[in-house]
């Protein structure tokens, strides 16, 4: 058969090495790097319930930031199971 030369190549993923005793946090090492992660964290959590949001108020598209016509759709959000 010619054509498994066609096939990507599956890759394996390395184990990652442990990390040593005395291994030095990132939070010692570079403060202003490790300050910014945990500032994106928190903008990521914010864009979540903001998206949450708006999905409960408006028929929202995953990937897009345009609000089309209100619908009937399921809103992913909703929790109490009522949907009008």
């Amino acid at each position: 058969m010619h054509f498994n030369k066609y096939i990507a190549p599956v890759k394996v993923p390395r184990k990652r090495k442990k990390q040593s005793k005395d291994a030095v946090p990132v939070k010692e090492i570079m403060p202003f790097v490790w300050h910014m992660y945990e500032q994106n964290q928190e903008l990521v959590r914010e864009n979540e319930r903001l998206r949450c949001e708006l999905e409960k108020q408006h028929s929202y598209i995953p990937g897009t930031a345009e609000i089309v016509e209100e619908t009937d759709g399921i809103d992913s959000c909703q929790e109490d199971g009522d949907n009008d």
